[in-house]
C-alpha cells in the first residue's frame, strides 16, 4: 500500500523541517500577524506531509486522497501568508475592506471545495495516467488553470506586500523582508519550471520538496532576525501600552516606529513620519541626536513657539542579544502643564521668593536650636521665645493629626519630608508654609539635627483658590454661551410666527431625505397647501386676524403629522408637508383630513367667527418627478389645478397629467 523512495525521504525531511519551524512560530507568536504566520506554516507542513504520503502510496485512491489534503494545506497557507504580509507591510487597514476579506476567504475555500468534490465534476483532475515507479500523472481539468492563476496571484500579492515593507522599512526591517522574499521566490521558481515541463521526472512536482529551503530561511528569520519576536514586543508591549510619546529610530536617526501620542504631539500622520529624519522633523533634537548612539541621554526640549509644548525625553540605545546596536528609542513625557504651573507659581509668589526663606534647626528630639531672621520677622516671635521649644509653638491645630504623624515617621527613618502646613503666628494670624524637612547625619549615620526650610506660600494658596473660582465662573459662562448657540441655531431654522421649520431647514433636510429615499427605494410625497381667500381675511379682519389663522393652521399641521414628517411654512400663506416613505394614496388621505378639519373650524377673533379653507396639491417622488425640484414643481402644478377647479380641494399631480 505504501512504498519508500528517495522522493518520499526528501519530503519526510522537508516535513520535519516545516514541523520544527511551525512549532517555533507558534511559540514565538506575539501579535495577530504572528498568529497568521504560524497558521500559514501549519498549512505548509500539512501540504508537505500529505505530499510525502501521496508519493509513498501505491493505490490510486490513496494518491487522490492525499492530493486533496495537499490542496487544503497549500491553499490555506497562501491565504494566511497573504494576511500575514498585509500586517507585516503595515497595511492592516486594508482588512477593513469587506471585498478583500471576502476574496481572501472565498477563493481558497472555493478552490478547496473544487478539489474535494472533483469526482462529481472532474474540473480539477480529468484523468490519471500511470507511469514508472508508481507515479501517476494527473490530467488537468478546466478549473485547474483558474486555481493556478489564483495561487500565483496570491503569491504576487504576498511578494508586493513584502517588497513594500522592504522599501519603506528600516535597515533591520529590510533584512527581514529580503530574507522573506528569497524564501518565497525559490519554491515559486521551481514550480514555474514544473509548469513549463522542465522539472525532470514527469509527474513529480519538486515545489513541496524545495520548500524545506524556504523553511530554513523562515527558521533563520525566527531565530536569527527574530521576525515574530522583536517587532511585536516593540509594538505591543512598549509602544501601544504607553500613554507618553515614543519613537523608535534606526542608526541613521530615521523614524522606524512611532506611537499614537508622539504623532499627535507632532501633529503629523504616522504614515508621513515613518522613514523621516527626526532632526528634520524636530530641529530642536539635533544636538541630542549628535550624542554617541550607544549613550543614554536625558534632555528637555520644546515644540512650537506660540503654543509651545515642553517634553522631558530619554534617549536610549537598543541592542540585540549579540550586543549589536540596532537603533535608539526616545521616550518623552509631556511636562507642558508642569511648566505652565511653574510659571504661574513664579508669577504668583514673586514677592515671597525675592525674600530669604525661613530656616529652623532642631536637635534629634525636635527642640529648636536656631531660627533665622526671616522666621522671626514672619512669625513675630523673638529667638528667646522659641529657643528650646518645639515647632508646636506655631502649630495652628487646623491640620489633620495624621499629617504630623507621617512627617515624624519619615524624618525619623532618615527620609526627607516635603509638604504644606497651615501655621499660626504669635498674633494668631494663620499662614501657609511649604516645608522641606531633612535629617542631618554624622559620619556614623546617626541623626544629629533636623533642618526645616520653609517658604511662605499663603499668597499662592489664596491665588489657587481664586484661580479655581475663576475657572468655575468661566465654565458657567461657557455653558451659557453654548445654550445661546443652540437657541440661535433653532431660531435660524424656524419661522417666528408659526414655530414651523422654514425653507432654509427644508433645503438642508431634503439633501438627506432624497438620497436616503433613492438608496432605500421608498417614495416621498410632497403636499403643497395654500390658504384660500387669505387676502380677503386680511382685508376684512386685519393682518392680526390673518396671523391667527396662519398660526391655527400651523398648529393643526403639527398635531396631524408624524414625528418623521417635515412641516414647513413655505412662504406667506403657503405650507409644505414632506412625507418620507409614504405612498400617494395615503398622502391624499392626510391632505383631505387636514382640508376637511380646517374647513369645519371657526376661528374666533375680536368677536368674529373667521372661517378659512385650504387647497392642496400632491406629488410623489420619484414617480412624479425624478428630482427634488421636479417633484416640488409637480406639487405646485397640482395646487394650481386645485385652485382652478374651485379651491377647497385636494388634487394629485397624476390627475392633471392625465388630461
Amino acid at each position: 500500500m505504501f512504498k519508500l523512495s528517495l522522493i518520499v525521504i526528501a519530503l519526510s525531511i522537508t516535513t520535519a523541517i516545516n514541523g520544527i519551524v511551525t512549532f517555533v512560530s507558534w511559540k514565538r507568536r506575539r501579535t495577530r500577524y504572528g498568529l497568521y504566520f504560524a497558521l500559514g506554516m501549519t498549512g505548509v507542513t500539512l501540504w508537505t506531509f500529505a505530499a510525502a504520503l501521496d508519493y509513498a502510496s501505491v493505490p490510486l485512491y490513496l494518491k487522490i486522497l492525499f492530493s486533496k489534503i495537499e490542496a487544503v494545506g497549500y491553499h490555506s497557507a497562501f491565504a494566511l501568508f497573504a494576511v500575514f504580509s498585509i500586517h507585516y507591510a503595515g497595511n492592516k487597514h486594508w482588512l477593513e475592506r469587506k471585498w478583500l476579506r471576502a476574496l481572501l476567504i472565498l477563493i481558497p475555500v472555493a478552490n478547496i471545495l473544487l478539489t474535494l468534490t472533483n469526482e462529481l465534476h472532474g474540473w480539477v483532475w480529468s484523468g490519471y495516467i500511470p507511469s514508472n515507479d508508481g507515479i501517476y500523472i494527473f490530467e488537468y481539468g478546466p478549473a485547474f488553470d483558474w486555481i493556478v492563476i489564483d495561487s500565483y496571484s496570491l503569491i504576487v500579492f504576498i511578494f508586493l506586500n513584502t517588497w513594500t515593507a522592504y522599501r519603506k522599512g528600516s535597515d533591520f526591517t529590510r533584512r527581514q523582508a529580503r530574507l522573506l522574499m528569497f524564501a518565497l521566490l525559490f519554491p515559486i521558481a521551481i514550480n514555474l519550471l514544473y509548469r513549463l515541463g522542465a522539472g525532470g521526472i514527469r509527474g513529480v512536482d519538486w515545489t513541496s520538496i524545495t520548500f524545506s529551503i524556504s523553511s530554513l530561511m523562515f527558521a533563520y528569520a525566527l531565530y536569527g532576525i527574530r521576525l515574530l519576536d522583536i517587532v511585536p514586543i516593540a509594538r505591543d508591549k512598549i509602544i501601544n501600552n504607553l500613554t507618553d510619546p515614543m519613537l523608535v529610530l534606526d542608526l541613521q536617526n530615521r523614524i522606524v516606529d512611532i506611537n499614537h501620542w508622539a504623532a499627535k504631539a507632532l501633529g503629523i500622520s504616522p504614515k508621513n513620519l515613518i522613514g523621516a529624519d527626526l532632526s528634520k522633523v524636530i530641529p530642536a533634537t539635533r544636538a541630542l541626536l549628535d550624542q554617541p548612539p550607544e549613550r543614554e541621554v536625558k534632555d528637555e526640549f520644546s515644540i512650537g513657539s506660540v503654543d509651545a509644548r515642553y517634553f522631558d525625553i530619554l534617549l536610549s540605545p537598543v541592542w540585540d542579544e549579540r550586543q549589536t546596536l540596532l537603533g535608539r528609542v526616545i521616550l518623552a513625557r509631556d511636562i507642558t502643564e508642569r511648566k505652565q504651573n511653574e510659571l504661574r507659581l513664579i508669577q504668583l509668589t514673586q514677592a515671597v521668593e525675592q525674600s530669604p526663606v525661613s530656616v529652623v534647626i532642631t536637635d534629634p528630639d525636635g527642640h529648636i536650636t536656631y531660627v533665622n531672621p526671616m522666621f522671626l520677622s514672619l512669625t513675630g516671635f523673638t529667638f528667646e521665645e522659641v529657643r528650646g521649644k518645639t515647632p508646636r509653638i506655631i502649630k495652628s491645630d487646623r491640620m489633620a493629626p495624621e499629617i504630623y504623624g507621617e512627617l515624624w515617621k519619615a524624618i525619623k527613618s532618615g527620609k526627607p519630608w516635603r509638604g504644606e502646613l497651615l501655621n499660626k503666628k504669635k498674633n494668631g494670624e494663620l499662614y501657609w508654609e511649604l516645608e522641606v524637612i531633612s535629617p542631618v547625619f554624622d559620619n556614623g549615620g546617626n541623626i544629629i539635627n533636623f533642618i526645616a526650610v520653609k517658604e511662605d506660600v499663603t499668597a499662592r494658596k489664596e491665588a489657587e483658590t481664586r484661580l479655581l473660582e475663576a475657572n468655575r465662573q468661566l465654565e458657567e459662562r461657557l455653558k451659557d454661551i453654548e445654550g445661546l448657540q443652540v437657541i440661535l441655531r433653532e431660531q435660524a431654522i424656524r419661522d417666528p410666527l408659526t414655530g414651523l421649520h422654514n425653507r432654509h431647514y427644508l433645503n438642508e433636510a431634503l439633501k438627506h431625505e432624497i438620497p436616503r429615499a433613492e438608496r432605500e427605494g421608498y417614495p416621498i410625497c410632497f403636499i403643497l397647501m395654500d390658504l384660500d381667500g387669505f387676502k380677503r381675511i386680511n382685508d376684512t379682519y386685519g393682518h392680526a386676524a390673518g396671523d391667527i389663522v396662519i398660526q391655527y393652521f400651523a398648529n393643526l399641521l403639527k398635531k396631524q403629522t408624524r414625528a418623521g414628517d417635515i412641516v414647513c411654512r413655505y412662504g406667506g400663506e403657503e405650507f409644505l408637508l414632506v412625507l418620507p416613505n409614504t405612498p400617494v394614496d395615503y398622502a391624499f388621505q392626510i391632505a383631505e383630513r387636514l382640508r376637511r378639519d380646517f374647513e369645519n373650524t371657526e376661528i374666533e377673533y375680536a368677536g368674529f367667527h373667521v372661517k378659512a379653507m385650504t387647497s392642496c396639491g400632491i406629488s410623489e417622488f420619484p414617480s412624479h418627478g425624478a428630482t427634488e425640484e421636479k417633484a416640488l414643481a409637480a406639487a405646485d402644478m397640482a395646487l394650481y389645478a386645485a385652485k382652478e377647479l374651485g379651491r377647497n380641494r385636494v388634487v394629485i399631480w397624476t390627475e392633471i397629467s392625465a388630461r
